[in-house]
């Protein structure tokens, strides 16, 4: 595989990742049990509505699914 077959392929996981993240998707925690679901995104934060019925206001880097994302509320 070239270096651009790479490129592309890597471009190519990052944006199904990415388009996975969207509004009423579940979050998991990293032992993979559900923390809640996601309400709305905007360009800084990400909204999750928790299992708990809170709510949290993150800002957090994109992470595609499966991958965890450090997190300050």
């Amino acid at each position: 595989m070239t270096r651009d077959q790479l490129n592309a392929e890597v471009e190519k996981t990052l944006a199904a990742a990415t388009a996975k993240i969207v509004a009423g998707a579940s979050v998991t925690g990293s032992q993979g049990g559900n923390v809640g679901t996601i309400e709305a995104i905007d360009d800084q934060f990400v909204t999750v509505k928790l299992v708990s019925e809170r709510r949290c206001g993150c800002r957090a880097p994109p992470s595609p699914p499966g991958r965890t994302a450090p997190l300050s509320a």
